[in-house]
């Protein structure tokens, strides 16, 4: 999610209002909350440094929502990034807060920063980056992709999530069905398929 109040006239300030929302539309067994990740430990980052995220196949068909900026918003949403408790989005971190208490998910959109995505994986945050552009030529774009692929990013945004008329780049995923295990977290029996099976 990522709250555009510089073209929005209705800024948002009722968090309370916008969880509503959510939880209005997704059942308690659909959505994966920071407080199910963070369990009985005293904050997301000690759960996740201690236990890491849950496994696939017990949060398959949950859905979890990002507040995707580091601003204001963020800010008063987390309480200056000391807790997501009873709050069903969790909130972004740059770099510079990978250690405060709310810490697990990043989004670092130059997907070259190999050195501070591969501190983000190794910290156990979940880490999003850009690759694929409409203003990249194919063969930039393919440069960022493989260069991604390597970093270990969890999560891969791109303008090409599909073959497009006119392009020979697209989001194409080498041995992904569309996922792929880690290549610097996941354990030897990792298969793409595996994350894919629904059995």
């Amino acid at each position: 999610m990522e709250l555009k109040d510089d073209i929005d006239v209705n800024k948002i300030t009722d968090y309370g209002a916008l969880d509503e929302v959510i939880r209005s539309v997704f059942p308690p067994d659909r959505l994966l909350e920071p407080d199910d990740v963070r369990g009985e430990f005293s904050s997301l980052r000690e759960a996740l440094t201690e236990e890491g995220w849950p496994r696939i196949d017990l949060v398959r068909g949950q859905t979890m929502f990002l507040l995707l900026e580091s601003g204001e918003h963020a800010e008063n949403y987390s309480q200056n990034y000391q807790t997501l408790e009873g709050r069903p989005i969790f909130v972004q971190t740059g770099h510079e807060n990978f250690d405060v208490p709310i810490a697990s998910v990043a989004k670092i959109n130059n997907a070259g920063s190999t050195d501070i995505i591969a501190d983000a994986v190794k910290r156990r945050l979940l880490v999003a980056s850009n690759i694929g552009s409409a203003d990249g030529t194919d063969e930039e774009n393919a440069a960022k992709r493989s260069t991604a692929l390597d970093s270990g990013a969890n999560m891969l945004c791109d303008d090409f999530p599909a073959p497009v008329d006119g392009r020979s780049y697209w989001l194409d995923m080498p041995d992904g069905a569309p996922s792929r295990c880690n290549p610097l977290r996941a354990r030897d029996e990792c298969t793409s398929e595996g994350l894919e099976s629904l059995n």
